[in-house]
């Protein structure tokens, strides 16, 4: 029974997790396979971290140029708890690119360390005498 319980509250919790994905295309349209691939690898790399993904855009291109040696471009783009985490990468494919960019994320998610407010000093107004 307690499994239960725990698999129910780690379900809730990824679906808590689990933002809105935009994609944007740019260049030849993917394939739908390869867009479903491209959501599939964002969400696993935000299932993997433990802070609350508000927004995901993720951007593929194709540059399509035979003097272009890595036409796909992969990019994403996630709101984490109010910051801005960004990634992206260039393959011979679109599918390698998106690889790329899952394993950037997740760098990038597990890097993310609870920064501290920053310590500013107020100047005063109006500070030196002439």
């Amino acid at each position: 029974m307690e499994s239960a319980r725990s698999q129910a509250r780690s379900q809730a919790a990824r679906a808590v997790n689990e933002p809105r994905i935009e994609f944007v295309t740019r260049g030849r349209r993917p394939h739908p396979a390869t867009v479903a691939y491209g959501r599939e690898k964002v969400l696993a790399a935000v299932r993997a971290t433990p802070r609350n993904v508000r927004f995901a855009r993720v951007t593929l291109t194709f540059e399509e140029h035979r003097s272009i040696d890595r036409p796909a471009k992969a990019e994403a783009l996630l709101d984490v708890d109010g910051r801005v985490v960004h990634a992206e990468a260039v393959a011979r494919s679109s599918m390698e690119a998106i690889d790329l960019v899952e394993q950037r994320l997740r760098r990038r998610l597990n890097g993310i360390r609870r920064r501290r407010p920053r310590k500013t000093k107020v100047k005063e107004a109006g500070g030196g005498e002439r």
